[in-house]
């Protein structure tokens, strides 16, 4: 039974990395980003379909509405501001806004993981938006090793049970471990939100831009999800 609940993770696991990396990610100079298919780039302008309707219509923006696209394959085109209208945005703004997607970070050229960003944040002028990304990225550490823990403990126990012998302790170390793993899952869940919630507060702060999001809190009372306005 362990075994299969073994293989059916494994399988959704990588049927959800195989989702989202088939993706390509369309980065807008109005902030915005979309969830496409790419089918054509050219000096005027880029064809895509929605991901979400590929059977749908073809959609066409002129590339200088466009920063840059990562495509599926982690390959990334940046595009910059062509257009009078944007020059204009960058001379009176000189802060471009950072985009996410999943744990990968874009800033103009830049393409950081987690570790680069919390570097780079570390280097600007918006320390709460520091602040955040350090303390998730410490908190989604931490989940990690809970998870680590837990299979550690999953290991000895299923081959305790399946030789049967001293099955009690084997029940007990698949406990201990589970408990390992279920602590793993909001200390992990809050820990990626305030990295991703520092995206947000560096792009208010410097870009002058409002978000509304949800996010996973905790507090005093427990954990909860919260819309911000």
């Amino acid at each position: 039974m362990d075994m299969k609940r073994v293989i059916i993770f494994i399988l959704l696991t990588n049927a959800i990395i195989t989702i989202t990396f088939a993706q390509d990610i369309i980065f807008l100079t109005s902030n915005d980003s979309i969830v496409a298919k790419v089918l054509t780039v050219n000096k005027k302008e880029v064809t895509y379909q929605k991901w979400s309707n590929l059977q749908g219509p073809t959609y066409s923006l002129p590339t200088e509405e466009i920063i840059g696209i990562k495509y599926n394959n982690g390959s990334y085109d940046s595009f910059g501001y062509n257009s009078k209208e944007n020059q204009a945005v960058t001379t009176t703004n000189k802060y471009l806004p950072v985009y996410r997607n999943g744990n990968t970070y874009y800033y103009g050229d830049l393409i950081m993981d987690k570790y680069k960003m919390l570097s780079w944040l570390e280097k600007q002028n918006c320390q709460m938006a520091y602040s955040q990304f350090s303390n998730g990225y410490k908190l989604a550490q931490s989940g990690w090793i809970l998870l680590g823990i837990g299979f550690l403990c999953d290991i000895p126990a299923a081959i305790l049970v399946v030789r049967r012998s001293t099955t009690q302790i084997g029940y007990l170390l698949g406990a201990i471990g589970g408990a390992f793993e279920i602590a793993c899952i909001p200390t992990l869940s809050v820990g990626y939100a305030r990295m991703h919630h520092a995206v947000d507060t560096y792009n208010s702060y410097n870009y002058n831009r409002n978000y509304s999001y949800w996010a996973i809190q905790c507090s005093s009372n427990g954990i909860g999800i919260a819309y911000h306005f």
